[in-house]
């Protein structure tokens, strides 16, 4: 590495995207469909007012995963004794969860051991480290912390929404399926990178339980579960899941909700509402909307893609912004019209993503049999879809890619007929780790917050990231400082609030939080 200039190949061109704040999302009437929208349940759908309230101490732009789960936080954070915070009021440009988690391939997925590399050189987690002094052996040791703490992270958010689902006792009303993940391998190229991981991995001691749960799958078994499938050279399980995920956050809500009520707390969701301005109004803030002002105390932007059409400061990569990128999605029936296997797959360092729909989805079954979402190919299209914001029209480059993929694949279970195909909006940074933290760029004291840019990885992130700005909000409101006992990744918060953290030093932080690894931050409760 060192001598070198960093390369992600997940993220060539990203600085080719137009620079320039990003649009409203279109229309709910013009943008396209996606089988999460069209398969929930209208009982389970949130009700909404007509009006925001002239006044509400939280208000939280965006009601997809990031934003329920913040005010999901929020309500957590309060008891009897100490309730700082009596108002919280969700904005929806339009339906509930219509956004990147309601249009996502719907996988639970967490970074593993696999990832080692990828993490471990990113310069963005060496917290201000010259890359360029630095020999390669240097790096991975400088960042050994950083790789640790992203997938304690990453596994302790996805253990607490397992949780959630659990306790809601909601497998089936969420099509939740823990069949673990198989990442599929066409290149020898893409097998050699992953076991140089993995041994790289193995070195840090604190790394080996993840290690050990990756698991090279067996030919034979492969081509017994996978009905032989062609073009495959390795398969490589990790952990995973997959699930409905607008079902999921319409669940999450209803549980902040119960709880709000509980909590003498007024929770409130307003839909077909977008946000078209701040601003700074003595100590409150005021935001403009087609259906009136809400004048709040505290506000959160959980609008990934479309962060900086309210936050032009975030709209340059190259800055640490977030750019708009559009993902596409089909919904492919299988031959047999039966269930053929529940692992969900991924390939191509993880740019394609799939999984079948379990035969026990709450709505009535699709005539063809239980579809499998299929998503990627942004690899092919012409500028990998940087900088597009515009969800309402399809790639014909990825199109063609995806139509017939599964049928190359697994000639004997799929062919190329597509039962439905959608757009959605990710949010990318160029580092790939989110913001999360005070707004950057704004005056001291200005109460704004983000969490956003999970590029393409956010159902294992967004809900942590929430419960961080959620403390954030409580402390800041209760007259403390935010402090991070949970060894949430230092590289994912804005410069703001790194600026913010205590001068408790690393050592102490560890000794604090390491006493049974994977720990994180993330709370069931």
């Amino acid at each position: 590495m060192s001598g070198q200039e960093y390369v992600d190949v997940s993220t060539i061109g990203i600085d080719d995207a137009p620079v320039m704040p990003s649009p409203l999302p279109v229309s709910s009437d013009s943008a396209t469909v996606s089988y999460w929208m069209a398969t929930t349940p209208k009982h389970h759908l949130p009700a909404s007012l007509e009006a925001p309230p002239a006044k509400s101490d939280v208000v939280i732009i965006g009601s997809g995963i990031t934003g329920v789960s913040c005010a999901y936080h929020l309500i957590n954070s309060l008891s009897e004794s100490n309730r700082p915070i009596s108002s919280i009021t969700i904005v929806e440009a339009r339906q509930f969860c219509t956004g990147a988690t309601g249009r996502n391939g719907g996988h639970l997925t967490t970074a593993s051991a696999l990832s080692y590399d990828d993490i471990a050189a990113n310069p963005a987690h060496l917290l201000g480290e010259d890359l360029g002094s630095l020999g390669d052996d240097v790096v991975r040791r400088k960042t050994g912390d950083a790789v640790r703490d992203i997938l304690n992270f990453e596994t302790a958010t996805a253990d607490a929404i397992r949780g959630i689902i659990a306790d809601e006792k909601a497998e089936e009303q969420v099509g939740f399926t823990d069949d673990a993940n198989w990442h599929v391998c066409v290149e020898q190229a893409e097998i050699d990178a992953y076991e140089a991981a993995l041994c790289h991995a193995a070195e840090h001691a604190d790394l080996k339980g993840y290690v050990d749960r990756v698991r090279r799958v067996p030919k034979d078994e492969v081509d017994r579960r996978m009905h032989n499938p062609a073009h495959i050279k390795a398969v490589y399980e990790i952990p995973g899941a997959t699930l409905h995920p607008r079902n999921l956050v319409a669940l999450i809500y209803a549980r902040a909700l119960r709880r709000a009520t509980h909590h003498g707390v007024t929770l409130n969701l307003i839909t077909e509402c977008p946000v078209t301005s701040i601003r700074a109004a003595s100590s409150t803030l005021v935001l403009a909307t087609p259906k009136g002002e809400i004048t709040a105390s505290y506000v959160v932007h959980a609008t990934n893609g479309y962060a900086s059409h309210l936050l032009p400061q975030l709209a340059n990569p190259a800055r640490g912004g977030i750019t708009p990128t559009r993902a596409q999605v089909v919904a492919v029936p299988p031959k047999a019209k039966a269930h053929l296997w529940g692992m969900a797959l991924s390939s191509s360092e993880g740019f394609n993503y799939g999984h079948q729909r379990p035969r026990s989805e709450h709505e009535p079954p699709s005539a063809d049999g239980p579809l499998y979402i299929m998503g990627g190919g942004r690899q092919v299209a012409t500028g990998r879809e940087w900088g597009i914001a515009d969800d309402s029209s399809l790639s014909k480059e990825v199109s063609t890619f995806l139509h017939p993929f599964l049928a190359n694949i697994f000639p004997g279970s799929y062919g190329t007929d597509v039962h439905s195909e959608w757009t959605g909006i990710m949010g990318y940074t160029k580092s790939k780790d989110p913001l999360v933290g005070p707004v950057p760029g704004c005056k001291q004291g200005a109460r704004q917050y983000v969490a956003a840019g999970y590029s393409g990885h956010g159902m294992t992130r967004a809900f942590g990231c929430a419960e961080v700005v959620a403390q954030m909000i409580t402390a800041h409101a209760n007259g403390d400082k935010w402090v991070n006992r949970a060894r949430f990744p230092e590289c994912y918060l804005t410069q703001d609030a790194k600026a913010k953290l205590t001068e408790t030093t690393y050592a102490e932080k560890a000794a604090e939080t390491d006493e049974k690894s994977p720990q994180g931050c993330c709370s069931v409760s």
